[in-house]
């Protein structure tokens, strides 16, 4: 059965609902553990759950005197699974002999329960050992992530290895700019052990029902603003800085001289500033919307929320970040939506209810903390008026050009690529009108003039042509010839990252797939020599292609993929350093796309609500556990990306996005293209099908691929649409894509 979408048993796991139910954990340990334990009680404190496959928990275990006195505790793992999965809890019950711990379990050859005691948890190798010099257990995510403390106050983490190098980098990156953070005093093998500093962490204060002070709130917000200005060489793309991945009151340590202390670099990544202040956002909203009196109104806890992260925002803002907003609440709402299970997960009181509570105030929160009713401390905001659109045309010199595509930036701006009659390109940038709803301005770029691309200017006065420029970002161009390279012209200090990059995936690719060939780098340019070939979206376009060789293309992209997710990123230096891009990312990549093209009108009306219960899945999913390890990706891979050589070997595009992360992104993104360009009329619905059959019997994803690809092909198709909403060609289309995506 399932409530709220939480499932309440499991007819192939049966674990499931004994691990719902503490009295029945009890019995069933009482009943398998022996004399060992005989008046023990169990408490489940987080679990896991995989429908129709499995359930693993972390449980707490009292024995001994159970009256005044105090009781010995201990801690378990529970593995449940179907009866595929016996080999699995056999494997367990071996690992807990090996660790010298315990191992109760029942089930052979059926659907079946092992317990063991936690130091054999099998993906944490480090945990045994730590465990055997008297660390105490605060947190357990099997299989994920535990954390406790050393007997000498230090804090320790373990996961599986190599999981701790993210941190690690972060580490010794915000120590080196000043960001105060705990030092790493020892890692490797999935250890980190982290310096003790004496404080309490902020949450501490809002779980009371009452707040940090303001002084404190403002010092968090110069705190956020300080690792958004830290520089990383991961830091690639527009609009995107440091961020911490999971900010929330509890990653921030108040010391004891009233100093701030920012935890938990587990994820550090590369993200809007939005991001981490609306997983503050999201963070304070769980929380009080937990203690809140019963009969509380929604509306009532937004505005708390708010009114507690107005401080922050000021001093965010004060110490030079720029926010929006309406940003903030869009990311709240994504983050609060990802929040929502986690009272079921770690089996707190009234989880059921809880959970509602949230999903109601996540769907609620766009309207509750709309620009009319958010109120600061200068009194209420202006009423917004929905900000003028991007022009489809633009007049330039008495010629008109047509827009082919825009890039927002934020609801008040908007890059944008023009074409002219004579085929020429040139980059704009429209301003908006914000929230006065003013008329759209357009600034065209002088040609060459781009204060952000110094190297711009200096190409085309070298006789090269314009194939793609946004302001600001970047620029390709190219000379007359058929053997001219392409330049590429970045920020200053991108282009040698992107160059060093690109060498050190050519060399991951091997056989695959080629890369064009790096012929010189500077700061700010690369050039690279042409690959051979057309276009896997020409080739799927020409009806003079047989579908054979078509299917044998796309067959070979899969094996790109497989080849990506088979390598270790950490075997190049250059390739260890690349951003994260996890669920959260890719949803709030997403909503930075489609927010702005819904309030501009672009694409149909539809509740904001509907759209962050469709990414719900993918975000809440890699909250739970479900996310695939970390693997290569390209991250924009599409059939314009990838060339088709005469021989039938493949070149690859676009290296820029390379990142770690889910395989199954890369595997939806190419999907969402293929039903993309059947809806263009660009692919019959015959080569569609035979292209998907060979992208996948190419690419062999496992299960774990498998499951987690259609919540990343709605994230995907969701992406397009708000993509191609700025197309104007194309917008219709994306207006049907939309609707169709969320029905």
């Amino acid at each position: 059965m399932i409530a709220l979408g939480l499932p309440t048993d499991d007819a192939r796991v049966p674990t499931l609902a004994m691990l719902l139910d503490d009295a029945a954990t009890t019995q069933w340990l009482r009943e398998h553990g022996g004399a060992a334990m005989s008046g023990a009680t169990a408490r489940v404190r987080y679990l896991r759950h995989k429908p129709g496959t499995s359930v693993q928990a972390w449980v707490e275990i009292a024995r001994g005197d159970d009256g005044a006195g105090a009781r010995e505790m201990s801690h378990a793992v529970v593995l449940g699974t179907a009866a595929h999965g016996e080999p699995k809890r056999a494997k367990l019950a071996r690992t807990a002999s090996r660790r010298d711990t315990w191992s109760v379990g029942d089930g052979s050859g059926t659907a079946g329960t092992v317990a063991v005691g936690h130091a054999a948890d099998r993906p944490l190798l480090a945990l045994a050992p730590l465990l055997r010099e008297g660390a105490t257990t605060l947190r357990h995510n099997p299989g994920r992530r535990w954390v406790g403390r050393a007997a000498s106050g230090e804090l320790l983490k373990v996961s599986a290895p190599g999981r701790e190098a993210t941190a690690v980098r972060a580490a010794a990156l915000l120590a080196e700019h000043g960001v105060p953070t705990p030092r790493v005093l020892q890692h490797g093998d999935g250890l980190l052990r982290l310096e003790y500093r004496a404080g309490r962490t902020l949450e501490t204060t809002i779980d009371g029902g009452g707040a940090p002070s303001s002084d404190v709130l403002v010092a968090f917000g110069h705190l956020v603003a300080a690792l958004h200005a830290v520089p990383s060489p991961t830091a690639a793309g527009p609009d995107r800085v440091t961020s911490h991945g999971d900010l929330s009151p509890d990653q921030v340590l108040l010391q004891p001289d009233g100093a701030l202390a920012l935890l938990d670099l587990d994820r550090v990544t590369c993200a809007p500033p939005a991001a981490d202040l609306g997983s503050v956002l999201g963070d304070v909203l769980a929380r009080l919307s937990t203690v809140a009196a019963p009969g509380t109104e929604a509306d009532a806890v937004a505005h708390r929320a708010w009114t507690l992260l107005l401080p922050v925002l000021e001093g965010y803002r004060a110490a030079g970040g720029v926010v929006a907003d309406e940003d903030v609440v869009a990311a709240g709402a994504l983050s609060l939506r990802g929040r929502a299970a986690e009272p079921w997960r770690r089996r707190e009181h009234d989880a059921a209810g809880q959970v509602r509570r949230r999903r109601d105030l996540a769907r609620l929160l766009p309207t509750l903390l709309a620009a009319p009713r958010r109120s600061g401390r200068s009194g209420s905001a202006p009423v917004a008026r929905r900000p003028s659109a991007p022009p489809d045309r633009v007049v330039v010199d008495g010629v008109e050009h047509t827009v082919l595509r825009g890039w927002p930036r934020g609801l008040d701006r908007a890059l944008l690529e023009l074409g002219a009659p004579d085929g020429s390109r040139r980059g704009a940038e429209a301003a908006l009108g914000g929230a006065d709803g003013g008329d759209a301005r357009v600034l065209v770029h002088p040609r060459g003039a781009d204060p952000r691309l110094p190297a711009f200017a200096d190409r085309l006065a070298r006789g090269e042509s314009v194939v793609v420029h946004r302001p600001g970002r970047r620029a390709v161009l190219r000379a007359e010839g058929p053997g001219a390279p392409y330049v590429k012209v970045t920020r200053r200090g991108r282009a040698a990252v992107a160059a060093r990059r690109h060498r050190a995936l050519a060399g991951v690719l091997g056989e695959s797939a080629r890369t064009a060939e790096v012929l010189w780098s500077s700061e700010d340019a690369l050039a690279t020599a042409p690959l051979p070939g057309v276009t896997l979206l020409d080739l799927g376009q020409d009806a003079d292609v047989p579908t054979a060789a078509l299917a044998a293309a796309w067959s070979g992209v899969g094996r790109v993929l497989r080849t990506l997710r088979a390598r270790d990123v950490e075997e190049s230096a250059d390739l260890a350093a690349v951003a994260t891009h996890d669920a959260e990312a890719e949803a709030a990549t997403t909503l930075a796309w489609l927010d702005p093209a819904l309030a501009w009108g672009l694409l149909p009306a539809v509740d904001p609500g509907e759209v962050r219960d469709a990414l719900a899945p993918l975000v809440e999913g890699a909250r739970d556990g479900a996310a695939e390890p970390g693997t290569l990706l390209h991250r924009d891979l599409h059939d314009q990306q990838v060339l088709v050589a005469p021989d039938g070997s493949l070149g690859l595009l676009d290296l820029d996005t390379v990142a770690r992360g889910e395989s199954a992104l890369d595997l939806a993104n190419l999907l969402a293209h293929l039903d993309l360009r059947q809806r263009q009329g660009l692919l019959t619905p015959e080569r569609r099908r035979r292209a998907e059959e060979a992208l996948l019997a190419g690419a062999a994803p496992g299960p774990r691929t498998l499951a987690r690809t259609p919540a990343h092909l709605t994230v995907a198709r969701l992406r397009l649409a708000g993509v191609y909403a700025l197309r104007p060609r194309w917008r219709a289309l994306a207006g049907e894509l939309l609707l169709d995506t969320l029905r």
